[in-house]
């Protein structure tokens, strides 16, 4: 996460912060990317300090379950992905 700047997309393949998109689709763009390195500065004590609409939520629930399902081909679809968006 230490590679984050403002403008770069993150690699889901690779795990990181690039300056331009990666010859594969597997990324996110510039905005959602912002947001994953928010998240992972965000704490239990901070977390207040951190808004996001539902649909900037939405989309990164989208995106981490992506990054999840790219790493770790076991997991499958998640049967409570309808409960999540009621509650994110």
């Amino acid at each position: 996460m230490d590679g984050y700047r403002p403008g770069t997309v993150f690699d889901m393949v690779d795990g990181c912060f690039r300056m331009s998109a990666p010859m594969h689709r597997h990324y996110l763009p510039s905005t959602e990317a912002a947001a994953v390195a928010a998240l992972s500065r965000m704490t239990y004590v901070n977390m207040h300090l951190f808004r996001m609409s539902r649909h900037e939520r939405n989309n990164l629930l989208d995106g981490i379950l992506r990054y999840y399902s790219l790493h770790y081909t076991a997991l499958g679809s998640l049967k409570s992905l309808d409960v999540l968006r009621v509650l994110f």
